[in-house]
């Protein structure tokens, strides 16, 4: 299958995940399981299966998300700054789902790649890690959410082989329920400096989805696409499309419920709220987007920030 939509286009994101789906068919494919399986590596070494059966079941399953290049925007600017606790991790908003951005989210992982790498889709399902006792440490069982990432190719072999959505290194495992720090316990993930930063994109990618900031729509696949879904044996569905909502004149009514009158207008930078749910016992991270507050026929002040170079 040749992939000649742009990623702005809504409908690439069920040619990515059926694209994802004919190369994991391919015998490299399993060749590549065999031979991590061999090395002791991947998701083996941790007790989870991962094969490309699996991973083809869990397509088959999954939903199909497109997310615009205004919330991929909200993304990369909310996903830095989401507490790391006293908060409930966010579950994924469907048990499975293959999900593509409209325009890559740019990461560093020098330790792996050396530089910088594009991602351009995230896939997840739910899975249960167990961890077999050992000398040094007691036996455990967790459940979580398995994701596996995937960038834009770097250079045509891996162009051949995975087409254009490569998965990146092993995928990460997201115990349900523990936080992002870093630590070398499994109880809390064992999460190294990348995995805590594609995790929290993760987090705060299920996060901003499930908020009303965020617009869901749908696109129902061309008779193409269907056609090929049923080949594959994937029920052909409609792809969920991510949108910014647009903003609603909701300042007139907070202004007007005290007793303050502001003279001016200002800008609010996007931030994170904890938002108290009594019934859970915990906090849930509300983001607030950038926004405008004040009365509408008063002036806009914008703070301009002012860097002095000294020697």
């Amino acid at each position: 299958m040749l992939l000649v939509r742009p990623l702005n286009d809504p409908l690439i994101a069920l040619d990515a995940k059926l694209d994802v789906i004919r190369h994991l068919k391919l015998p490299e494919a399993q060749q590549l399981h065999e031979y991590a399986l061999k090395q002791g590596s991947g998701y083996a070494a941790q007790g989870l299966s991962d094969s490309p059966a699996d991973k083809i079941v869990s397509l088959n399953q999954a939903e199909t998300y497109w997310v615009s290049e205004d919330m991929c925007a909200i993304l990369v600017k909310a996903q830095g700054s989401i507490p790391d606790d006293d908060v409930v991790i966010e579950h994924p908003p469907s048990p499975h789902g293959f999900l593509v951005f409209a325009v890559p989210l740019v990461f560093p992982i020098p330790e792996e790649f050396g530089r910088a790498v594009r991602l351009n889709a995230l896939a997840w399902r739910p899975a249960r890690r167990t961890v077999p006792k050992s000398a040094t440490r007691p036996g455990q069982v967790d459940d979580g959410t398995l994701t596996q990432w995937y960038r834009v190719p770097e250079d045509e072999g891996d162009l051949e082989f995975s087409g254009p959505f490569s998965p990146l290194l092993a995928g990460e495992f997201l115990p349900t329920g523990a936080i992002l720090h870093s630590t070398s316990g499994l109880r809390q993930g064992a999460l190294d400096q990348s995995s805590i930063n594609l995790n929290r994109h993760a987090r705060a990618l299920w996060t901003l989805m499930q908020q009303p900031l965020a617009a869901l729509g749908d696109i129902e696949p061309t008779g193409k696409q269907s056609k090929t879904a049923r080949r594959f044996r994937t029920e052909p569905k409609s792809t969920v499309v991510v949108t910014l909502r647009r903003a609603q004149n909701s300042h007139a009514a907070d202004d007007s419920a005290t007793a303050v009158h502001y003279s001016h207008r200002w800008m609010v930078r996007g931030h994170w709220r904890k938002q108290r749910y009594p019934s859970l016992g915990t906090n849930k991270p509300i983001w607030i987007n950038e926004h405008v507050k004040g009365p509408d026929d008063a002036p806009l002040i914008v703070k301009e920030k002012v860097i002095a170079w000294r020697r």
